[in-house]
């Protein structure tokens, strides 16, 4: 699963309810992101970040609050990110 981040979407579409978050957040300096495949069911999924046209080890944390999608995509070294995506995550946040 490839996860592009604001900075380097070209001609794709953004992703809505799905956020970078933590390190990767700030790096890029916005939250937004397109993602090439959208998980059927919530989980935790390893995936590449492209963040200003490099390859970024991630995971993305989604679930599902009525029909909606919601996310956190987060860089796998940020451990304070990741406890407070999987905070989020285990408690099926609507508003993150």
């Amino acid at each position: 699963m490839i996860i592009t981040a604001l900075t380097d979407v070209i001609n794709k579409k953004l992703t809505d309810g799905i956020y970078l978050h933590g390190i990767l957040e700030l790096e890029n300096g916005y939250d937004l992101v397109s993602i090439d495949e959208i998980p059927e069911k919530d989980g935790i999924y390893e995936c590449t970040t492209v963040l200003h046209n490099e390859k970024v080890p991630s995971i993305l944390y989604f679930w599902k609050v009525n029909n909606r999608n919601r996310g956190l995509v987060v860089k796998r070294t940020d451990e304070k990110a990741i406890k407070n995506a999987d905070e989020t995550y285990n408690n099926r946040s609507e508003f993150i």
